[in-house]
């Protein structure tokens, strides 16, 4: 989704890209774009339901920040069956600890 790329690379900090690099070894540093979680829970907000289905269906993602996001919306999710639903479908891309810190969706 063209305009969440250009919302991530509007928030970038390149020294805030190399110290993520550091804590998450499986991401090349070309797929970090370096946004902040409190910028990337600010562009979840912005999300309406529409663009979250289309998010969801755009797996595997090729950012970091990407990923985080689709944590992040999962864990606003309110019914359950959704909720875990959403999880099944996203655990094959999970591959580091910050995107499974982000999957704490209320319902549970």
């Amino acid at each position: 989704m063209k305009e969440i790329l250009d919302k991530l690379y509007e928030y970038s900090d390149a020294k805030y890209k190399l110290f993520i690099s550091k804590l998450t070894p499986t991401y090349k540093l070309e797929n970090i774009i370096g946004v902040r979680v409190p910028k990337l829970r600010e562009i979840v907000k912005e999300f309406s339901k529409d663009k979250i289905d289309d998010f969801f269906d755009e797996l595997p993602h090729e950012y970091y920040e990407e990923n985080l996001i689709h944590g992040f919306l999962i864990q606003r999710i309110k019914n359950y069956e959704e909720a875990k639903s959403r999880i099944i479908s996203f655990l094959p891309y999970i591959d580091n600890w910050a995107t499974s810190d982000t999957i704490m969706p209320l319902v549970f």
